[in-house]
């Protein structure tokens, strides 16, 4: 074999992925990460996998990036996971450079979006006693999925759930809502944990999904997504005039910055509505002031 062909094979992207999951940056990484990066690393496989990362530039991380530009957020962690990568390539004495690193991302736009009253209503009018289940946990604690399939029944003590959050190792104890302790207190225990299969095999992310999907086609709720209750479950609290750090203490959200963007809508409506109050207070207080002075109205 020529010395060439060698290196090329030595520096390939399916060799430093491979270094790369027997490394402590993949090793330390949580099980949520992992999950999301493996997507990503399964995708630069099957798109460079044999090729040599030595030739690898910064106009092809942006190529990367343009071709998925329809899907900014795939396109953004896509050449995160690619910057990761490198670093290791640096560690390992390939290179000396991150051709990933600095490169602009897409801007992603709002992300997920809260579900509406109306989508609430609509789900829960065809949602199945499973689906249900699902449905209120999520809104009713406003936690991750991967967290929610890892609750248990001995998690729950009657009035609250207590969380491990699997992604900020953050524990905290949430209130339930009145719709999930309702629905928890009706449910058969199949097994250790809430979410389960027909069989009380721990409920997996992929089968959340799907069982959330299944009633969605049938209340024409499609739009709405999973971790857009988690949105909704922040909203609903800021509606009711909980502060940041009181949100931030039922989501355990560690930047406020996202609790804000979760909020933002809500205490936006809620404070236009409290000025409409003030207007209708205003009103009524010039009335009864033109009633009893005998001023014309």
């Amino acid at each position: 074999m020529r010395g060439g062909d060698l290196a090329e094979r030595k520096t390939s992207w399916n060799n430093l992925i491979l270094l790369y999951k027997k490394s402590p940056r993949w090793i330390d990484l949580k099980p949520v990460t992992k999950r999301e990066y493996s997507r990503y690393l399964e995708y630069l496989r099957q798109r460079v996998g044999t090729k040599d990362t030595l030739k690898f530039q910064r106009k092809h991380a942006i190529a990367i990036q343009q071709a998925n530009s329809d899907k900014p957020r795939t396109a953004n962690y896509t050449l995160q996971v690619i910057s990761v990568l490198f670093e290791l390539a640096i560690d390992l004495g390939w290179r000396a450079d991150n051709p990933a690193k600095g490169v602009r991302k897409l801007k992603e736009g709002e992300g997920h979006t809260p579900w509406p009253e109306w989508a609430i209503e609509a789900f829960r009018a065809q949602a199945t006693p499973e689906a249900a289940l699902l449905f209120e946990l999520a809104l009713g604690t406003g936690q991750r999925a991967g967290d929610l399939i890892k609750m248990k029944w001995s998690d729950f003590d009657g009035k609250g759930i207590f969380v491990a959050q699997n992604k900020t190792g953050t524990k905290i104890w949430v209130p339930c809502t009145n719709e999930l302790l309702d629905i928890l207190r009706q449910t058969e225990k199949r097994g250790i944990f809430i979410l389960t299969s027909q069989t009380g095999a721990p409920l997996t992310y992929s089968g959340a999904a799907q069982r959330l999907t299944r009633i969605s086609n049938k209340a024409k709720t499609r739009a709405y997504s999973l971790h857009g209750l988690r949105y909704s479950a922040a909203s609903k609290l800021a509606e009711l005039g909980a502060t940041d750090a009181q949100i931030a203490a039922i989501t355990g959200h560690k930047a406020r910055s996202m609790v804000a963007k979760y909020s933002s809508g809500a205490n936006q409506k809620r404070l236009a509505d409290e000025v409409v109050q003030l207007r209708e207070n205003r009103t009524q207080t010039e009335h009864e002031s033109g009633k009893h002075t005998g001023k014309p109205k």
